[in-house]
């Protein structure tokens, strides 16, 4: 997929009813913009293990689908908002354009991206009750 004219390797579609997420390494190395380009607005952003992060803020960018599998998250208000129709058993994204647009995912970068993510939670889930008793 595409995003902002930039093609991005990976992203993790979920059904989830969050924001979108994008990582500020990938807003600066992969997109080539900056801080300076969000619009600072904080939230509290639960993730798919209960982990809670706070959000830096906010942007808007557009998205395109194209010949690589899509490293940015996009959950249920993203997936809305193109009227799309989200296959987790499948692995595609299906949403409605003149010509129909169907977007593949890769069952193997699945595993990966979500034992990734399962790692990560259970990561910072240790390290904030580390010293705990």
């Amino acid at each position: 997929m595409m995003v902002e004219n930039a093609k991005v390797d990976t992203i993790f579609v979920t059904s989830g009813f969050g924001p979108c997420l994008l990582y500020l390494s990938t807003l600066e190395k992969v997109l080539g913009l900056s801080r300076n380009d969000i619009l600072p607005i904080k939230q509290t952003v639960i993730g798919n293990y209960g982990e809670k992060n706070e959000s830096i803020g906010t942007i808007t960018l557009p998205v395109t689908a194209g010949d690589s599998p899509p490293r940015v998250r996009t959950f249920m208000r993203g997936l809305k908002a193109l009227e799309a129709i989200a296959s987790t058993y499948h692995l595609f994204l299906r949403f409605h354009t003149d010509a129909g647009v169907e977007v593949r995912g890769d069952q193997k970068k699945a595993r990966e991206c979500e034992k990734a993510l399962q790692e990560l939670a259970e990561r910072k889930a240790s390290q904030g009750t580390a010293g705990t008793k």
